[in-house]
């Protein structure tokens, strides 16, 4: 039995392997890591690759892949549905293409459920000290919500999260900082608010109509390298959705000149 499978490179930090076929690594209940496959080439993990490696919790995924197919995890820690942190690393610009591959799979496409793996994936930040932030769009309300939870972000077209829909990496935030943003749930039209004020926090809190929910991410400071102005707009005749926020100047006017929102200025700041 292996207990570590490392993946090689040549003088340029290269490995040919494109694929790993049905079965390649699977029944191996001693692997416990997989390095370096994120320098390969590979665009495929084939049916049952991993099937009952069942202490492997990690594992990091090339740029090139494309495709993972429903049972390439099965009977693994990222085949259960629940937040175990077993984690698929991949980068952030696939997280679009392997939800668009999720979506048409076999599992979603016959039986209107998404294979477990596709709940433990999570995108690479582009900083080792930051996190991204997911964006994702209510099809009914037309609610934004914003997470860094990538459990969260992945629930999306999935049982509470039906009406949600991916829109991918709002901005990348500080994994932690002096300034955390507040999430805030309002009890009766069922909108998410985000501030940094604590003072504005508690008097949501205090109307009784609102439900803190813990600090959602943190906010990068104006002098920090690389920081990134998160614009907050307001819309009263909204019952959900009323506040939206943006990395983008465009979106903002946009909004502002077209649609009937207020710009309330710099919530708080991201990063590049």
């Amino acid at each position: 039995y292996i207990e570590e499978v490392v993946f090689l490179t040549n003088s340029k930090g290269k490995n040919a392997c494109t694929a790993i076929e049905g079965s390649a690594f699977g029944h191996n209940d001693s692997l416990v890591a997989v390095k370096g496959l994120e320098n390969t080439s590979v665009r495929a993990l084939d049916h049952h690759a991993f099937i009952f490696c069942t202490n492997l919790t990690s594992i990091s995924l090339p740029s090139t892949i494309r495709s993972i197919d429903d049972q390439a995890f099965a009977e693994t820690p990222f085949d259960e549905d629940s937040n175990n942190g077993a984690w698929i690393s991949v980068p952030r610009s696939l997280l679009p293409v392997l939800e668009r591959q999720v979506f048409n799979s076999f599992d979603f496409e016959y039986y209107g459920w998404k294979p477990n793996w596709s709940r433990h994936l999570r995108a690479i930040p582009l900083r080792s000290n930051s996190v991204p932030i997911y964006r994702m769009y209510n099809t009914r309300t037309s609610e934004h919500l914003y997470t860094k939870s990538a459990w969260e972000y992945d629930s999306c077209g999935v049982g509470n999260y039906a009406d949600w829909k991916p829109e991918g990496v709002a901005w990348d935030a500080p994994a932690s900082s002096s300034k955390p943003v507040y999430r805030l749930y309002n009890l009766r039209s069922g909108d998410h608010h985000y501030t940094t004020s604590a003072g504005e926090k508690n008097q949501l809190v205090a109307s009784g109509q609102w439900r803190y929910e813990g600090v959602a991410f943190y906010s990068a400071k104006p002098s920090d390298k690389g920081s990134v102005k998160i614009y907050r707009v307001y819309n009263g005749r909204l019952q959900r959705g009323q506040h939206h926020y943006t990395t983008s100047a465009k979106e903002r006017d946009s909004l502002v000149k077209n649609n009937g929102w207020r710009d309330e200025g710099i919530g708080f700041y991201g990063l590049k």
